[in-house]
């Protein structure tokens, strides 16, 4: 277990824990900026959940400008596998169901994002300078993951 572990990511209504709510390895270190940097783009953490049989799952936490730039990295990533609708599942679908299929990532692969959910973090410097610091760390060591700071 690293010193990350236990870090809490801010949330539009309340927290959730790294470790136990997301791991560690599915929060990417892609293009941080950290608050006060230039930032022309307005590229910030995103939290990308689905909900599966009415349950959320944190699918992960990546940088991007957008909701679609941070859909494409996850795709990208391989961390929204979940998402995506293999020949199988498509086999089955109706013409409708097929329409409103997303395609995502540089492959260009079809995701249902049906009940899937896109946010922007908050991160506040005096509220959450612990993560913030594991950030700047983690873009520091160059790494592709929180995880990978072990």
């Amino acid at each position: 277990m690293s010193l990350r572990h236990g870090l809490t990511i801010p949330l539009k209504h309340g927290e959730m824990k790294i470790g136990d709510e997301i791991k560690e390895d599915r929060i990417l270190c892609n293009d941080i900026i950290l608050p006060g940097e230039y930032n022309p783009h307005k590229v910030r953490p995103w939290l990308i959940s689905a909900a599966f049989s009415n349950w959320p799952t944190y699918l992960g936490i990546v940088w991007a400008p957008n909701e679609q730039d941070a859909l494409d990295t996850l795709v990208d990533e391989e961390l929204g596998d979940a998402l995506i609708v293999n020949e199988v599942g498509l086999s089955v679908m109706d013409e409708e169901e097929r329409e409103a299929l997303t395609s995502l990532g540089n492959a260009g692969d079809l995701c249902d994002l049906t009940n899937v959910g896109c946010e922007p973090l908050d991160i506040d410097p005096c509220r959450d300078w612990a993560l913030l610091c594991a950030f700047a760390e983690a873009r520091g060591a160059r790494v592709a993951t929180l995880d990978d700071l072990r």
